[in-house]
This record gives structure tokens, C-alpha cells and sequence, in this order.
């Protein structure tokens, strides 16, 4: 039976696939490199294909007649059934895309000249020097001429992305190594191309006389042709990705069709270099152009990337494997010497220019250290690319078949060679260098993130077990079971925590402050996702944090083997810190002005995206100190100071955004408002899909739904003007009068006087008596406290915000000090007006005592060590949980059986005869009897949240 070409191709394609899932566990289990693999199985599965095709018979078990479809899949008559079209039109778009997308644009740029020299100058050099070391080695046999040395030169010189990629991943190399490597492969590869074309029109002709300036001009026009259209390219479809919202099928076949045009336009339509073309559209829509891709799908668009990306490096791999094994039944004692000899050759001039390039790299591109470059060096691997440019020769039928034979088999012997050997022996130079080491600190902070994730489930199985659903279920072995793990992750930490505390080079706060970086970039991504900033204050953003990772990378070499003392580091890091944001927005903004609406429209926008980073900042900082107080364990001085740190920035970006608010009341107005409306629409859009999924509606209602929100996204996105508001309705903002009527509002608002404070002013100090309350309406108030003589801050409030009101409630001193961090405006309500209101204002005052409570047992908890290591979210959710109640003088009470605390919020009690004041914490035992010796408020607090935290930290 006579099968055909379509039905070949795809049962090849799923067969490869299928081999490749089912060996990729293997080559897991023994730490094989799977591309590696990959080219064995294609090697082995190639010399199979010839074996069955010469004997027409499978090892004698059975016969295979020539219409058998065994014996069609291989077809000798040139010895080969691949087109180098093949390789670079179908499979090296989808993995060189892949491959710069995924690189980070910051390392990219900050590495370019590094990755240009060596795949400009360093690839000429290497083709000359191959080129000789070739011309020498066949001089007495072979006798290849000039031109054909000259080709080959070109070709074998380039590294290649697919190998280098896929081999380094898999080997954990360190970020800016491999992207070092990657990108250098990826340029490299472009101008090999071009190269290669160049020369080999003289080894096809050689007749034609050479002239260096046509030659020269050729090759600047394939290598700016691609570039630019790569660029034109990225920005066309980056355009329609931009109009494209929450659509993932659409999102991810527009990067399928820019990846694959690039080829087939620059490549195929008008001879330029497709390579770069491609890399030039990765690298954008993987950087500027990130930000239009819709946060929900960009996570669905990486995956499909990294899928694709599997896909074709398994086929790659088997088939050049394949490759190799057809050219190798003709290979003879003297190819196979020639093979080892440019393959020695070649090795060694990389290691030459490399090593060169890295004494000369403190002057000229980025610095890399001698094991970089000795792992650059050896990883230099060649691959498809070499291979599809020895195909086009191989299948150039003017050439004569002895020399395209000749070309192709030590080609594939040549990368065969640097597969196997380079990429299975990269390990040992990387562990001999301490590349991919991991640190002792970074160690201890891995394994304090391993033991929150485990008390964490730890916690589940207590809820689930209390559930009662699963009752067959042997809970206890299991919370056994995790409890086990519990405690060896604590010894480790012990044992790490000892080590870093008697080699005082170990320092922590570097570790801490990378990891905190990273947070605070995924929670700017986050941001954005919700639409609380915009993609030009996420672009910025993330340049900024790149900057400071850098630094702080740096930072931890610097101070590896040094014995400065935490205080210094932590003071580098602060200035680093500071000096960073300062201004961002200032290096990507350029304000055009071609009349007054233009340049008013700009303006506004500019003004736009330096609150939204301002924003930006305040709320990822935020996050990240509450990522820290989930790490905080008992004298961790590191962590402390990169908390407090951060604790800076907060206060910073609170004052930076109070004086936005203050300079430009209604832009931050509409701001603000913008992104309520966006986080809200986001919410319903989440919502319904979440109904969806649990089959309450069906998906064509959810469709239509959630269309007519996105439509509404899209017209929210767009460009706004400011609103101005009337005064009247910013009173509906001010927290403390929601509630109240708009008659109740004026009455109130007329009673308070307006005060003003300049930056600096003390609004009012610790311990002195509280006579009135403020309401914020503009400006950034620092709220700190004295703690062992060491002043702490408690919080930075703004606008709408309320402060003073524990005192005037309590009957107390201040507790803390508010000092004004810019210029404040506020409402003043003292005490006498305060008691002199009605019975109709009581839900005012019952608002001032919710936030009275909040902000006093902050205050309480913080001043007692054995409450100190919870965070400010499971304070606020503890407190929560309660019940607020006022006792009259005299009653006595019972604590009731659910809660497990009173506290104690004003007012005297008796507690076994013992007089209790407040504030206090009384912690129920057995249904104590308590009596009230003054009218008293109290909360009954129903959650363990406090005493599980407790006990978990005072272990570590």
C-alpha cells in the first residue's frame, strides 16, 4: 500500500511526540539532558530506518516489502528525506520567538554590547580562523578551496539557540549567564545566516570576482532589512493585541502569525534575515509589548509558548539525529579524524575569543567573570541551524555530490560531537565554578517560605478533619505525617541559622532584599492585572526593579567574603533604594507640544502615570512588608531592617501621593476613581466566570455578560479627562461621616475648623492630653510610637483618614505621636463639641469607637513581646472576629464558651479580686467570672488566630 506525503508527515510527528513523552521521564530519572536524548532516539531510530530499508526485513524476525509503510519513511534517493525549509520555516520560528520573548528586555539591553561583539566581530573572527584551521586540515586531502573553508567557517562558528536553550535550562544556569548566552545565540545565529549567504554565492560560483564593498553592502542590507521588519512587524501586531481584551484564543494565534510572518516575510518575500526579524519582535512584545497582553491570558500565553517550544524541540532533535545517522554509514577513518580535528579546533578558538572578550570586558560590554566565560566557552553548541545551512549546500545540486556529502557529514559530525559532549559535561565546569550554588542564606529564607507552605496545610487538615465530610479518613497519620516534615525543615533552619551566625560573611539582608524585590515586581504585575495602574507606570516600574535587583545581586557578591557589618549594608541599600525611584517616570516620558490641547492631553497623561507609579509603590511596599511579617521570626535583625526599610518607602510614596492630592485634587479624583471602576468591573468579570465554572449559569450567558463588562473596561481604559468635584460631594469620602445624613454632614463639618500644618509640624506628641480629633483631607500624616527608646513607625495615613481619636475616647494621654510628612489640611473636633452632640449622632460616635478600638489594639499588641510577631492583617482579622459590648458599672459577666479572649477596650474590672485596667487581654480559662468596676467597653474575640501564630513563631 502506497501511502502519502500528508499522512507520512503527521504519523512521524505523533510518533516522535509520543516517543518523546515517553522518554522524558526516563531521561529525568538519570539526569540526561532530553534534547540530548532526543538526538540519540533520532540517531538510533535513523540507523534503524537504514537498516530495514537495506535488508528489507526486521533483524530476520520478519520481511518488509518496499510499499510497507516502514520503508517509506526513509527515501535514500539523495540520501535525505529533510529540507533545511523544513528547519527554518516551520520549526525555528516557534523557538527562537519563544526564546526571545521569554528573555528579560533589562538584561537584554544591559548586556547588548557584550551579545553584539560576540556575534559580530568574535563570529567574523571565528569564521576566518575556522576557515584556516579547515583549509589546512584538507589541504592534503580533500582539498577544499577558499570559499568552501570559508562557508563552513560561517556555518559551524554561530552557536546555536535551539541547543543552547534547550541544554542550559535544563542545567540551571544563572539568569544573566543564560541570558547572556541566549541572546548572544540569538544574534549570532541571525549574522551567521546572513554570512553564510554571502559567502556561499562564491562557493557556488566561483568565477564571480569578489568585491568587498557590494559583499558589505549585501550584508548590512539583510541584517537592517530584518531588523526593521521584525520592528515594523512587532508594532503592527502589538497594536491589534492592544485592542484585543480578555480574548485568549486571538491573544495567543497573533503572536503564532508575528512569529512565523517574520519568517516567511523577511525570509521568504524579500531576502533578508528572518532571524532577526523574529528576535526583534520577541524581544518587544516580550518587553514594551507585554503590557498589551491581557494580564488573565498572558499566563495561558506563556504556557502555549513553552508548549510549542517542547513540541519542536523534540521534533528537532529526533530529526536531526536522523540526520546524522544517514551521513554516518559513509563515514570513513579520515572523515572521522577531520571530524574530531574541527571539532578540537573550533572549541579552542571560541575559549580564545571568549577568554579575550572577558579581559576586555571591563572595558568594553558588561563585565563576566573567568568561570562565565569558561561555561560560555565550552557551551558554544551547535545544532539545527549549522545543520540547515549544510542541507541547503547538500541539496545544491550544481555542487559536486562528493564535496556536498563531504560538507553535510562533518557538519553533522561536528555537531554531534558538541551535543554530546559539551551539553552532558557542561555540569561539572558550572559546579566546579559554584555557579549554580545556592547560598546559605537564600537557603534559610527557602526553607522558611517551605515552612509557612507546610503550617499552612497543616492547618487544613485541622479544618478538614473538623469538617467531619471525609470520616474514614485517618487524620491524625496524616497530620502526623506533615508534623515530621514540620520539624526537619526547623532543624535545617536551625542548623543553616547557626552556621550563618558564626561566618559572619553570610549576610542575610542581601538574600532579604532580592526576595523582596521579587515580590514587590510580581505585585506591580498584579496591580496592573486589577487596572489600578497603567501599562506605562508598569513599564517603568519594573524598569526600576530591575535596576535594584541588579544592585542587589551585586551587592550580595560584593559582600560574600567581606566582614562589613549588617548597618553598612543596610545603608547601601537604602541609598540604592532611594536613589532608584526617584523621578522614573522622568526617563520614559517625553512631552510633545505641538498646541495647547495636544500638549494639555500629554501633560495630563504624563501627570497620570507619576501618580499611578506613586500608587504603584505604596501598595506593592505595602504587600511586601506583609509578606516579610509572615517570615519574622524571633532575632532576625535582617529582616527587621529590610522591613523597616520598606517601612521608608511606604512613607515616602504615602507623601508623594498625598502631595499629588494635594497639587492636583480633581487628577487624583479621577484617577482614583478610574480604577475603583476598573477593579470593581474586574471583580464582576471574575465573578461570572467563577459562576460558570461551578455550573450555576450557563457559558453563552457568561458571554454575553462579561462582553458588555469588557466593552466597558475598554472605555474606561481609554484616555479621560480630569472631573472637577464640588466640596460638597468630597464630604461623602470622610469615613467617619458615611452614615450620617447630608443635614448631619453640614452640621458636623460647621462645628469642625479647618487647621493646616506645614511638612514637619507636630500635630500632637506622645503622652500629652488629647483635647481634639482630626479628619485628613489632604497630606501624609506619619503615625510612631516609642518603643525602647527607639521611635517605630506605626502607620502613614492621608487623606479621609482620622487620628487623635483614642485619647479624646479613652480619657487618656496620646498614645502616639502624628507628625506631617507634606503639607496637611484638616478638620479639628474637640472634645467638648464631641460630648456636646445628641443622641443622632450616635452613629458617629459609634464609628469613632471602631476606629478608636482598631488603632488601640494595634498600639496594646505591638508593646507586648509575646504579641510582636503578628502581622498588622491577622491583628485586624483577630479583632474582627469579635464582638463589641459596654458593661455597666457592677454587672458581672461570665466569658461565653466561644470566645476565647476579652479585651479589655476602656474601663476597670475584677478579675480573682485583682484589679484589671484597660487596655488589657483576658484570656478565657474555664468560663472565668469577671465584674465590672466601671462602665466598661470590651470585645469578645472568637478566633485562634493570635495563640496558633504565637506558638509557631516562638519555635523558630
Amino acid at each position: 500500500m502506497h501511502y502519502n506525503t500528508e499522512f507520512i508527515i503527521v504519523f512521524c510527528a505523533s510518533f516522535i511526540l509520543l516517543l518523546g513523552i515517553l522518554f522524558k521521564r526516563f531521561f529525568e530519572r538519570f539526569h540526561f539532558p532530553y534534547t540530548v536524548g532526543m538526538l540519540v532516539l533520532g540517531g538510533l531510530s535513523g540507523a534503524l530506518l537504514m537498516y530495514v530499508e537495506t535488508t528489507h526485513s526486521f533483524f530476520g524476525l520478519f520481511h518488509i516489502d518496499h510499499h510497507s509503510l516502514i520503508s517509506q519513511l526513509f527515501i535514500p534517493k539523495d540520501g535525505m528525506i529533510i529540507s533545511h525549509n523544513l528547519i527554518i520555516f516551520v520549526f525555528l520560528p516557534a523557538l527562537i520567538f519563544e526564546s526571545a520573548f521569554s528573555l528579560n528586555p533589562y538584561i537584554v539591553r544591559k548586556n547588548l554590547t557584550t551579545s553584539l561583539i560576540l556575534a559580530g566581530p568574535c563570529l567574523i573572527l571565528a569564521t576566518g580562523l575556522t576557515a584556516i584551521l579547515v583549509h589546512t586540515l584538507t589541504a592534503s586531502n580533500l582539498a577544499w578551496n577558499w570559499q568552501t573553508a570559508l562557508v563552513f567557517g560561517a556555518m559551524i562558528s554561530a552557536t546555536d539557540p535551539v541547543a543552547v536553550v534547550a541544554i542550559f535550562k535544563e542545567l540551571g544556569i544563572p539568569a544573566k549567564l543564560t541570558t547572556l548566552l541566549e541572546s548572544e545565540s540569538l544574534f549570532n545565529d541571525g549574522t551567521a545566516i546572513v554570512l553564510f549567504m554571502v559567502l556561499s554565492s562564491f562557493m557556488i560560483q566561483p568565477d564571480q570576482q569578489f568585491s568587498l564593498i557590494p559583499a558589505v553592502g549585501k550584508l548590512v542590507k539583510v541584517i537592517f532589512g530584518g531588523l526593521a521588519v521584525g520592528l515594523i512587524l512587532a508594532l503592527f501586531f502589538n497594536h491589534l493585541l492592544k485592542r484585543t481584551y480578555n480574548e485568549p484564543s486571538i491573544e495567543i494565534i497573533l503572536t503564532v502569525l508575528l512569529a512565523f510572518s517574520c519568517m516567511f516575510v523577511a525570509e521568504g518575500m524579500l531576502h533578508v534575515s528572518g532571524i532577526i526579524a523574529i528576535v526583534i519582535a520577541g524581544l518587544y512584545t516580550g518587553g514594551k509589548g507585554k503590557t498589551n497582553i491581557t494580564p488573565p491570558v498572558f499566563h495561558f500565553l506563556h504556557r502555549f509558548w513553552e508548549l510549542l517550544g517542547f513540541a519542536a524541540n523534540t521534533l528537532i532533535f529526533f530529526l536531526v539525529g536522523v540526520i546524522m545517522s544517514s551521513q554516518f554509514s559513509n563515514l570513513t577513518w579520515l572523515t572521522a579524524s577531520l571530524i574530531v580535528g574541527i571539532y578540537l579546533g573550533i572549541v579552542v578558538i571560541r575559549t580564545l575569543l571568549v577568554f579575550t572578550l572577558q579581559f576586555l570586558s571591563k572595558k568594553v560590554g558588561t563585565p563576566f567573570s573567568i568561570g562565565e566565560a569558561a561555561v560560555m566557552s565550552w557551551g558554544g553548541l551547535r545544532g539545527a541551524v549549522s545543520l540547515s545551512l549544510a542541507l541547503i549546500i547538500f541539496q545544491e545540486p550544481s555542487l559536486p555530490l562528493y564535496l556536498r556529502q563531504e560538507f553535510l557529514i562533518i557538519t553533522a559530525g561536528v555537531v554531534f560531537l558538541t551535543i554530546i559532549l559539551n551539553s552532558t559535561t557542561l555540569s561539572p565546569i558550572i559546579s566546579y565554578f559554584k555557579l549554580s550554588d545556592i547560598p546559605i542564606p537564600k537557603q534559610l529564607l527557602n526553607i522558611k517560605t517551605k515552612l509557612n507552605v507546610l503550617e499552612s496545610i497543616e492547618e487544613s487538615i485541622y479544618k478538614f478533619s473538623s469538617e467531619g465530610g471525609l470520616k474514614t479518613v485517618k487524620w491524625g497519620d496524616i497530620s502526623n505525617q506533615y508534623k515530621e516534615k514540620i520539624e526537619k525543615s526547623r532543624k535545617e533552619y536551625e542548623n543553616l541559622k547557626t552556621i550563618i551566625d558564626k561566618n559572619k560573611s553570610e549576610n542575610l539582608l542581601p538574600t532579604y532584599w532580592i526576595q523582596s524585590l521579587n515580590v514587590e515586581k510580581e505585585q506591580y504585575w498584579h496591580l496592573f492585572g486589577q487596572g489600578v495602574i497603567s501599562s506605562n507606570a508598569t513599564i517603568a516600574l519594573n524598569h526600576y526593579i530591575e535596576i535594584e535587583l541588579e544592585q542587589a545581586t551585586e551587592l550580595s557578591k560584593k559582600f560574600l567574603n567581606s566582614n562589613k557589618d549588617e548597618r553598612s549594608i543596610k545603608d547601601i541599600i537604602s541609598s540604592i533604594s532611594k536613589d532608584n525611584k526617584n523621578d522614573i517616570w522622568s526617563k520614559f516620558s517625553k512631552v510633545l507640544s505641538f498646541n495647547e490641547k495636544i500638549k494639555n492631553k500629554i501633560t495630563f497623561q504624563d501627570n497620570s502615570t507619576k501618580y499611578q507609579i506613586s500608587l504603584g509603590q505604596y501598595h506593592a511596599t505595602k504587600n511586601v512588608i506583609k509578606y516579610l511579617e509572615k517570615l519574622t521570626t524571633q532575632n532576625d535583625d535582617a529582616l527587621s531592617q529590610i522591613k523597616f526599610i520598606y517601612q521608608v518607602k511606604v512613607a515616602e510614596n504615602k507623601k508623594n501621593l498625598e502631595r499629588m492630592r494635594n497639587i492636583s485634587p480633581d487628577l487624583t479624583e479621577t484617577i482614583e476613581s478610574q480604577i475603583a471602576k476598573l477593579s470593581i468591573l474586574n471583580l464582576e468579570v471574575h465573578a461570572f466566570h467563577d459562576l460558570e465554572h461551578s455550573g450555576v449559569i450557563s457559558e453563552s450567558i457568561v458571554n454575553e455578560e462579561v462582553d458588555i463588562l469588557i466593552k466597558k473596561i475598554k472605555e474606561i481604559s481609554s484616555y479621560i479627562s480630569p472631573v472637577t468635584s464640588e466640596d460638597s460631594e468630597k464630604l461623602n469620602n470622610i469615613s467617619v461621616l458615611k452614615g450620617l445624613t447630608e443635614d448631619q454632614k453640614k452640621k458636623i463639618v460647621e462645628l469642625m475648623s479647618k487647621v493646616k500644618f506645614q511638612t514637619q509640624d507636630l500635630i500632637f506628641d506622645e503622652g500629652e492630653p488629647g483635647d481634639a480629633l482630626y479628619v485628613l483631607l489632604q497630606g501624609a500624616v506619619k503615625i510612631s510610637k516609642k518603643f525602647r527608646k527607639k521611635e517605630t513607625t506605626l502607620d502613614i495615613l492621608g487623606g479621609n483618614d482620622i487620628i487623635g481619636e483614642m485619647a479624646i475616647l479613652s480619657k487618656e494621654n496620646r498614645v502616639a505621636k502624628a507628625q506631617a510628612l507634606t503639607e496637611v489640611i484638616a478638620l479639628k473636633l474637640d472634645k467638648k463639641t464631641l460630648d456636646a452632640l445628641d443622641k443622632s449622632f450616635d452613629m458617629l460616635k459609634e464609628t469613632l469607637w471602631k476606629t478608636f478600638v482598631i488603632h488601640q489594639f494595634d498600639t496594646f499588641l505591638l508593646k507586648n513581646m509575646k504579641y510582636q510577631n503578628i502581622s498588622s492583617e491577622q491583628r485586624v482579622s483577630w479583632l474582627n472576629s469579635g464582638s463589641f459590648k459596654t458593661f455597666e458599672e457592677g454587672k458581672e459577666e461570665i466569658i461565653p464558651n466561644e470566645s476565647t479572649h476579652l479585651y479589655l477596650v476602656s474601663g476597670r474590672l475584677s478579675l480573682n479580686g485583682k484589679e484589671i485596667a484597660a487596655p488589657n487581654l483576658i484570656e478565657n480559662r474555664k468560663q472565668i467570672k469577671i465584674s465590672f468596676l466601671s462602665e466598661s467597653k470590651g470585645v469578645y474575640l472568637n478566633e485562634q488566630i493570635l495563640n496558633e501564630e504565637v506558638s509557631k513563631k516562638s519555635t523558630l
